[in-house]
């Protein structure tokens, strides 16, 4: 995660736009980590950038899967059922 943390770090001293998959990415090693919190903001970030629906959905299945590994069916399941 040093090297994602690094790269965010950057792009935001120079003012680098960053992908709706980088925060996803970003989120997904958060989540692994068990920063669940960071993990989840991350992927809001990347639902901000991303402008398919397809990808938006994508990013909607991590959300639902930080949720469902914390065993909170509720937000898993409004977010694995978004449009």
């Amino acid at each position: 995660m040093g090297f994602l943390a690094t790269a965010e770090s950057i792009a935001e001293e120079f003012r680098l736009p960053v992908s709706s998959a980088f925060e996803t990415d970003f989120g997904t090693a958060l989540g692994r980590s068990g920063q669940v919190v960071s993990a989840l903001a991350h992927y809001q970030k990347a639902l901000a950038l991303e402008r398919e629906q397809i990808g938006k959905a994508l990013i909607h299945e991590h959300i639902a899967r930080v949720y469902f590994a914390q065993s909170n069916g509720a937000m898993s399941l409004q977010h694995a059922v978004r449009d």
